[in-house]
């Protein structure tokens, strides 16, 4: 799961939080708070093996702890919708006076959520792939100049950085053709189901006519 812990905070004081795995998270983030500008602003630290993504909203922090390859982008894209529900409706003006995580309980929900949202992503996924590969190959390749390796040898890994680009566009495409058919076959179900009740009405109105026919004929018999 990339992002691994966020938080919303009103200057170092943490409001609401929630983690996906156990770590140090709240130590980091309770050390990092108090050295957060206090002006608007968007802004990363490194931390072990972890990256903190922080977008600052005077007077409200949100902040979360992702791996080191998920990218900055997407990292803002997830704090920016959180900032976004929070602000949305009324634990915004609660949380002007708010103590200590006293709206864990009812945010921390949607923390989760978004959590979730967009670290199951495939699209997430395979976008932190490359970026794996491309940190990989950017360190092997300092290696490369500072063991003075021929320059061939860098124009391969180069290369080889391409076509992992290109192979992820790849599967970006694959997936969304994947998507398409899907809802396709789903409407082409809907569709045949609708037609297979429709033609059973109509049989059922045309037996039913008949039936009726054969009944006046009958009496007719009768009559005669």
């Amino acid at each position: 799961m990339p992002v691994f812990y966020s938080v919303v905070a009103r200057g170092t004081v943490v409001l609401c939080d929630y983690a996906s795995r156990s770590g140090n998270f709240e130590r980091v983030t309770l050390s990092l708070l108090s050295n957060v500008p206090r002006y608007n602003t968007k802004i990363s630290y490194s931390a072990d093996q972890y990256m903190v993504h922080v977008l600052v909203e005077t007077p409200f922090t949100y902040l979360c702890i992702a791996d080191e390859y998920f990218s900055k982008e997407r990292a803002y894209q997830f704090l920016l919708e959180i900032k976004r529900r929070f602000c949305a409706g009324s634990i915004y003006q609660r949380a002007q006076n708010a103590r200590a995580y006293e709206l864990r309980r009812e945010f921390s929900l949607v923390l989760k959520n978004e959590m979730d949202y967009i670290s199951s992503s495939r699209i997430a996924q395979l976008e932190g792939e490359v970026t794996e590969v491309k940190g990989i190959m950017t360190e092997n390749i300092e290696k490369v100049l500072q063991r003075g390796e021929h320059l061939d040898i860098l124009q391969e890994r180069s290369s080889l950085l391409e076509n992992t680009a290109g192979t992820f566009k790849y599967s970006s495409r694959r997936l969304r053709q994947k998507m398409w058919w899907q809802h396709a076959k789903l409407w082409a179900l809907l569709i045949c189901i609708l037609l297979v009740i429709l033609i059973v009405i109509i049989v059922a109105l045309l037996w039913q006519q008949r039936i009726d026919i054969q009944k006046r004929q009958y009496f007719c018999t009768l009559m005669c």
